[in-house]
């Protein structure tokens, strides 16, 4: 389905849209975007894979930073 689909299946069964995205093997456009704009995130995505940090590890690293920073 596509990424409207998904989102207006998310609101109506009060899903989350990302896990839905997720579900369907889809990456979300703005994602998709944000990675094509910054010349930095393939070699970030190669390095993760690399290094084999999970998602939940690379978020408290995230928010950790965010709380350095202000």
């Amino acid at each position: 389905p596509s990424e409207e689909t998904i989102r207006k299946l998310a609101e109506v069964l009060g899903d989350d849209f990302d896990e839905l995205m997720q579900l369907a093997g889809r990456i979300p456009t703005s994602v998709k975007d944000y990675m094509k704009a910054d010349p930095g995130m393939p070699e970030f995505m190669r390095r993760t894979q690399e290094s084999n940090i999970s998602s939940e590890k690379l978020m408290e690293l995230l928010e950790k930073a965010k709380k350095e920073n202000g």
